[in-house]
């Protein structure tokens, strides 16, 4: 593509999230260092400043990390539409952009991944002496990356909790008196798991399962069949 974007000019990484605070904490911790400033921001726009061809007007919560080099911008969007609540309702916790500062060229390389067949007008601002311009590459290889190929959809599914006497059981005794009682919250953890992360969910403690009284783990056959249909119509429902 000509003219190309000079790999030089890398500036930032934004990562969409739905959990502001907890993602600056955990990136904190990886990095080792202070927790980053988490500030709220109004974006309200006219004719250059827009979103899907119309005027701006959201709410984002923002967090920057200086890299030495670069910046990661952790966003946050809490109201309004955006190209961030657009990417985290369709994807979730994600890289929403990678971007490049490329100068005087800016027109020519819109123009050029335009004919690309890329999407230039998701979202552009336009400020004096400067602008910036999200492409939507979805689907394709581009340097300014604007929506990943979608990640593979997960189900995660929360087992049934033990057979109540399990401590007790002879082929289960390693399991002690708490084993039973502690597995009735596994639907509880497992969901808020699956909710973190956008994931499709199934709770098995709410199918009814006899729990074998031999181990007090495995579930039997008519388990199986109360639980093939509940997974069969949750990954259409995923699919559609």
């Amino acid at each position: 593509m000509e003219p190309n974007v000079d790999r030089k000019g890398f500036a930032q990484i934004c990562i969409v999230v739905d959990d502001i605070e907890t993602a600056a904490e955990k990136w904190a911790a990886v990095l080792g260092i202070e927790k980053p400033k988490v500030e709220d921001r109004h974006l309200e726009g006219d004719e250059d400043y827009h979103y899907r061809g119309k005027p701006v007007s959201c709410d984002l919560k923002v967090a920057d990390i200086d890299m030495g080099g670069f910046v990661i911008e952790l966003h946050q969007p809490v109201g309004g539409e955006s190209t961030f609540q657009e990417f985290l309702d369709k994807h979730g916790n994600g890289v929403h952009h990678i971007g490049f500062e490329v100068g005087e060229k800016r027109d020519a390389i819109i123009r050029a991944l335009s004919d690309e067949g890329f999407d230039t007008d998701r979202t552009l601002g336009i400020y004096s002496g400067s602008s910036w311009t999200i492409v939507d590459s979805e689907y394709k290889t581009c340097p300014l990356i604007q929506g990943l190929r979608p990640a593979p959809k997960v189900l995660l599914i929360a087992p049934a909790p033990t057979h109540p006497d399990i401590g007790s059981l002879r082929a289960a005794t390693r399991f002690g008196p708490y084993a039973y009682s502690k597995s009735l919250e596994f639907g509880k953890y497992y969901r808020q798991v699956a909710e973190r992360n956008g994931c499709g969910f199934i709770d098995c403690g709410e199918l009814g399962f006899e729990i074998n009284a031999v181990d007090g783990l495995h579930y039997s056959k008519a388990d199986h069949a109360k639980l093939a249909p509940v997974v069969a119509e949750k990954i259409k429902e995923m699919l559609e």
